[in-house]
């Protein structure tokens, strides 16, 4: 799956409920980092909600002795309920539950946890009452984007982790699609979707490189303004045209990583530029 591939995913997401029927069209969108209890990018709503349904898997479900539960969902009253096939789910509470009320869950944990809290009547089912459940609750972080991307031992880990085990990408020209781009002076990770080259750049007058990335970000919550905190925009990393032709010149990075740029939304989506110092991080 790329970047945008992902991105698309969780900004429209499709839940199939235990009745049979299938929300579509669920928007994930909110930056949730589980450093912030409170506030608006903060997880202690999702917390609540997490203790919630976490309580009724541990009372409806027959505990395991790997561990995690066994649920019965078979609709009994349901007109379509066919009794002689039970809907069986297997649920961990920790860490597969957790993970999407602390900014790091998957689509697919995502779906598991709103189908759940349907079942046990916790949110209505219609995509409303969903949409809600989820902007209340349901988010992601910088890095739960990227760890859900790379999976195996990146998931759960926050920006410092990929950048202190990733490999250094030391020339512009050897960036790809799927790299990240790791802050160093923030703890902020970003994956790049595509890559464009001097040629081949969607703005006029960069001579050296543009990229498409997704990222989840917490600049992007805004209380009066818009509060998408999961993106997918361009990366200019030669709007410093002097830094950057020197670096492209001299064709690596300095010791403190490589320049690279991002725009920065205000409230009223005028766009600036600044620069920043990263480490571009080849991830496999």
């Amino acid at each position: 799956m790329t970047p945008y591939e992902l991105y698309q995913t969780y900004r429209n997401l499709s839940v199939d409920l235990h009745d049979g029927r299938t929300i579509y069209g669920l928007d994930i969108h909110k930056y949730r980092n589980n450093s912030n209890s409170g506030g608006i990018s903060g997880t202690g709503a999702g917390h609540a909600a997490y203790e919630k349904l976490k309580a009724k898997v541990a009372k409806a479900g027959k505990k395991e002795k790997l561990g995690g539960y066994v649920l019965d969902e078979t609709d009994e009253e349901g007109a379509s309920a066919c009794l002689m096939f039970r809907k069986i789910e297997r649920v961990r509470v920790f860490p597969d539950l957790w993970r999407v009320f602390v900014g790091k869950g998957s689509p697919e944990e995502i779906r598991q946890a709103l189908r759940l809290a349907v079942f046990f009547k916790l949110v209505a089912s219609d995509k409303g009452a969903l949409q809600s459940y989820c902007d209340d609750n349901i988010g992601l972080d910088c890095s739960g984007f990227a760890g859900n991307l790379y999976g195996g031992e990146w998931v759960e880990k926050g920006a410092d982790y990929f950048r202190d085990h990733g490999t250094e990408v030391r020339k512009l020209e050897d960036i790809r699609a799927n790299d990240a781009i790791c802050w160093v002076d923030t703890n902020h990770i970003v994956v790049i979707d595509r890559v464009y080259p001097a040629n081949k750049c969607l703005t006029k007058g960069d001579p050296v490189l543009q990229s498409m990335a997704a990222e989840s970000t917490g600049a992007q919550m805004l209380p009066n303004g818009p509060n998408n905190g999961i993106l997918h925009r361009i990366l200019l990393p030669s709007d410093a045209p002097s830094a950057v032709q020197n670096l492209a010149a001299e064709g690596h990075s300095n010791t403190s990583g490589g320049f690279l740029v991002t725009k920065d939304q205000g409230p009223a989506h005028s766009m600036t530029f600044r620069v920043m110092y990263a480490a571009v991080l080849g991830i496999s």
